[in-house]
């Protein structure tokens, strides 16, 4: 059975879901001492990062990462990473260690190597 649940608003939903990522992460630090953030881009995720980067999580045990990135460098509009920088790696989550996925090759394909 699928657990359905409402929100009033892309607010409500934000702040929902970093009270549960923040938990998750705070239950892998005590654990296993770190813990593991992959996100997606995009600006579906932004509010969500505002939120979560408010949580005072112990973040300086996180590592974050993406799951998807366009080849163009960190610092354009267009970059995941750059987005990342720009609304979740500030306030608490700062302390946040972090690994984009774009590097210095032409493409995709040849930075995979």
């Amino acid at each position: 059975m699928i657990d359905l649940q409402k929100f009033a608003d892309k607010k409500s939903l934000a702040d929902h879901l970093a009270t549960r990522i923040g938990q998750i992460l705070e239950t892998a630090i005590t654990k296993n001492g770190r813990a593991s953030l992959a996100v997606s881009g995009g600006s579906t995720p932004v509010a969500l990062f505002e939120e979560l980067s408010t949580r005072d999580i112990c973040w300086q045990k996180v590592c974050i990462t993406l799951v998807d990135e366009r080849w163009v460098e960190p610092e354009e509009d267009a970059s995941n990473e750059h987005l990342v920088r720009t609304h979740l790696l500030k306030n608490y989550a700062a302390s946040a260690s972090f690994t984009g996925m774009k590097n210095r090759a032409a493409t995709a394909g040849q930075g995979v190597a």
